[in-house]
C-alpha cells in the first residue's frame, strides 16, 4: 500500500477510485523523499537547535579558557588554565554533587516509608513518586553535564597535542602564539578583529579584560624583547611550580582532565580539527577486536556495531564545539583531511544566525516534521483500505448501522506505574473507549480520526524496538532515524480548564484536531522565552563592552536554570 501496483491500470493512469491523486509512478519517488526527509528531521533538529546554541554557551563560558590553554607556554599551565579560568572546574564540582544527590534520592526513594499513602490527602501521590521523578530529571541533568566535560576535553587534548603546522600562518602552536600574544590578540596573518567577551576573563579586580594580558604570557613578550625565541626558562618553570603550589588539592582533578586527551598524545599526528582520523581510528580498532573476539563473546561485534553511532554523534558534536572555540584562535579547517571549511568570523555569524531561523521554525512546526512518517503512513492506509480513500471518525462509525462497534488494539510504550517492570502495555481503542485495564479507561473523543488510530495499531516499528529490543543502543537509532510509526494521543482522564473553556465559547477550535497545544503551551511559554534569552545573550556576546558581558553573562545563567526547572517540572507534572 505504500507504492500501488499498476499493472492494471498503467504507471501514468490517473486513479479514479479514490486511492490517490497523482497516478502510480508518483508513489515510488513521494516514499523515498517521505524517508529521506524523516531521517535528515531529528539530526538536523539536533544541529540546530541545541549544538549550535550550546556551542556558542560554551564558547562564552570556556572559550577564553581553552584559547588561552592553547596559548600557554607548557602543557602543565595549559591544563591548569582549562580548568580554573572558566567554568569547568565548578561543573566538576555540581558533577559530584548530583552523584550524591542522586545517590541520596535513590536510597530514600527504595525505603517502604516513602511509599505509603499520605493520610489527610485523598488520593495523593507517595513520596517515593517525587523521589522517583527526581531522581530520573538529575540523572539526565547529570548525563548531560558528563558529557559537555568529556567533549570539552577531548576537544582541549586534540589541540594540545597537535603537532601540525597552522594553515593560516604556517606556523607552529608556539611560534603563532607568540605572534597573537605580541600583536595583541591579533596575528599579522589574519584579518584585525576586537576582543569579544568570549576572548576576556574576570581579573583579580574584577574588570573584563583579554586572556593575552595575563603574566602568564609575558614569557612571549619578554624573549621577543631579548630577541629570542619562546622557550620556557628555569625562571618560568620556577613560577608555573609557585602557580600551581596552591592547588595540590586539585591534583586528582587535574589528573582526570588530562586523561581525557591522554589517547590524543599518544597518536599526536592524527589529531586535528575535525576529529575524523580520531574517530576512523577508534572504531577501526574497536569493530577490529570485536571482530576477532566474536567467536568467544557472541554478540560483540553486533554490540560494537550499534554503538558506531552514538559515538559518531558525540565525535561529531566535539569536533564542531571545537571548530567553534578554537576557529576564532586559529582559523582553522573543519576538515583538515580535506581543508575544507576554514573558520571566517563574518562567515560564521551569518550561518549562526540563518540556524537560528530555521530553529525557529522547526520548533514552531515541530509535531509536522517529526511525524512525517506517521502522516505517510496514514495516508497511505486510507487510501488503500478506507472507501473511496475518506476517513471517518468515531462517532460516525458508531453512527453506521453496518459497523456499530469496532476494536482497535495497540501499545503505549514509555509509559508505566511505580513498580511496574516493563514499560509497555496493551490498550483499546473503540468508539466508545480508549485504555486498558493497566492504563484505566477514558471515553474516545467523537472527532478523533479512525485513520489516524488504525495508523497506531500497526505502528511496528515503535512496538518492535521500544517493546521487545528496549536498550539504549536500539532506542538511539529509532530516535536518530525517526522511523517512528506511531504518534501521541490525548488520553484525558480530566478535561484541562482551558480546553474547557475553549470548548465553550469557540466549539470548532477543538473539535477536529486533539487540542495538544492546551497541554503544551506551558512548556512552549517556559521553552521559548529560556530560548529567546539564550539567543539575545549570544547576540549581546559578541561585544567587546564590560557591562555587556556582564549582562550576557546574566543572560546565559538566568536561561540555563530556565531549562533546568522545565525538566525537573516535565517529571512531576503528573506526578500527584
Amino acid at each position: 500500500y505504500f507504492v500501488r501496483d499498476w499493472s492494471l491500470t498503467g504507471p501514468f493512469t490517473r486513479p479514479k477510485d479514490g486511492s490517490g491523486l497523482c497516478p502510480p509512478i508518483v508513489d515510488l519517488p513521494m516514499l523515498l523523499v517521505v524517508i529521506v526527509c524523516t531521517i535528515l528531521s531529528n539530526p538536523l533538529t539536533h544541529f540546530v537547535v541545541y549544538l549550535v546554541p550550546l556551542a556558542e554557551c560554551l564558547n562564552f563560558f570556556m572559550g577564553t579558557a581553552m584559547r588561552a590553554a592553547y596559548c600557554a607556554p607548557t602543557n602543565a599551565q595549559s591544563w591548569f588554565i582549562f580548568e580554573f579560568w572558566g567554568q569547568l572546574h565548578t561543573w566538576m564540582w555540581n558533577l559530584v554533587a548530583l552523584v550524591l544527590v542522586t545517590f541520596v534520592a535513590w536510597v530514600l526513594g527504595s525505603l517502604p516509608i516513602c511509599w505509603r499513602k499520605r493520610a489527610g490527602l485523598d488520593g495523593g501521590a507517595p513520596l517515593g513518586l517525587y523521589l522517583q521523578s527526581f531522581r530520573a530529571a538529575t540523572t539526565r541533568i547529570l548525563v548531560v553535564l558528563a558529557l559537555i566535560i568529556f567533549v570539552l576535553g577531548v576537544s582541549m587534548g586534540s589541540e594540545l597535542y597537535d603537532d601540525t603546522r597552522l594553515h593560516t600562518a604556517n606556523q607552529t602552536r608556539r611560534d603563532f602564539c607568540r605572534d597573537f600574544v605580541l600583536h595583541h590578540g591579533r596575528h599579522p596573518a589574519m584579518p584585525p578583529q576586537a576582543p569579544r567577551c568570549g576572548d576576556m576573563r574576570v581579573d583579580a579586580h574584577g574588570h573584563w579584560t583579554p586572556w593575552w594580558h595575563d603574566h602568564m604570557f609575558d614569557i612571549y613578550r619578554r624573549n621577543a624583547t631579548a630577541g629570542v625565541h619562546a622557550n620556557v626558562t628555569a625562571h618560568d618553570q620556577s613560577a608555573t611550580a609557585r602557580l600551581l603550589s596552591g592547588r595540590k588539592r586539585q591534583k586528582a582533578e587535574s589528573v582526570l582532565i588530562e586523561i581525557l586527551g591522554l589517547p590524543f598524545a599518544l597518536q599526536r599526528h592524527f589529531a586535528g580539527s575535525s576529529l575524523f582520523v580520531s574517530l576512523c581510528l577508534v572504531m577501526s580498532v574497536m569493530f577490529g577486536i570485536s571482530f576477532v573476539l566474536t567467536p568467544i563473546f557472541k554478540g560483540l561485534f553486533i554490540f560494537c556495531l550499534s554503538l558506531a553511532g552514538p559515538t559518531a554523534v558525540l565525535f561529531f558534536s566535539a569536533s564542531f564545539i571545537q571548530y567553534r572555540i578554537f576557529g576564532p584562535l586559529t582559523g582553522q579547517y573543519y576538515a583538515r583531511i580535506l581543508a575544507l571549511g576554514p573558520f571566517d568570523q563574518e562567515t560564521y555569524s551569518s550561518f549562526h544566525m540563518w540556524c537560528l531561523v530555521l530553529a525557529f521554525f522547526l520548533m514552531v512546526f515541530f509535531h509536522p516534521v517529526h511525524f512525517a512518517s506517521h502522516y505517510f503512513y496514514t495516508r497511505c492506509l486510507r487510501l488503500a483500505y478506507f472507501d473511496n480513500g475518506r476517513d471517518v471518525t468515531w462517532k460516525q462509525l458508531q453512527e453506521n448501522p453496518y459497523c456499530p462497534l469496532v476494536i482497535l488494539t495497540g501499545t503505549v510504550t514509555d509509559w508505566k506505574r511505580p513498580g511496574d517492570e516493563e514499560g509497555i502495555s496493551e490498550i483499546s481503542i473503540s468508539s466508545l473507549h480508549t485504555g486498558s485495564s493497566k492504563t484505566g479507561f477514558v471515553e474516545t473523543p467523537p472527532w478523533r480520526s479512525v485513520a489516524k488510530c488504525t495508523a497506531i495499531a500497526a505502528a511496528a516499528t515503535d512496538a518492535f524496538i521500544l517493546g521487545m529490543l528496549d536498550r539504549m543502543r536500539y532506542r538511539f537509532w529509532l530516535e536518530f532515524l525517526n522511523l517512528r510509526m506511531g504518534d501521541y494521543i490525548l488520553f484525558e482522564r480530566f478535561r484541562n480548564p482551558c480546553v474547557r473553556w475553549c470548548q465553550k465559547r469557540r466549539p470548532m477550535c477543538v473539535a477536529r484536531r486533539e487540542s495538544f497545544v492546551f497541554y503544551e503551551f506551558p512548556l512552549v511559554v517556559l521553552g521559548g522565552t529560556a530560548y529567546l534569552v539564550w539567543i539575545l545573550a549570544s547576540f549581546i556576546s559578541h561585544s567587546s563592552h564590560e557591562d555587556d558581558c556582564e549582562f550576557a553573562h546574566s543572560l546565559y545563567v538566568f536561561s540555563s536554570y530556565m531549562v533546568m526547572a522545565i525538566i525537573f517540572l516535565s517529571f512531576i507534572s503528573h506526578s500527584s
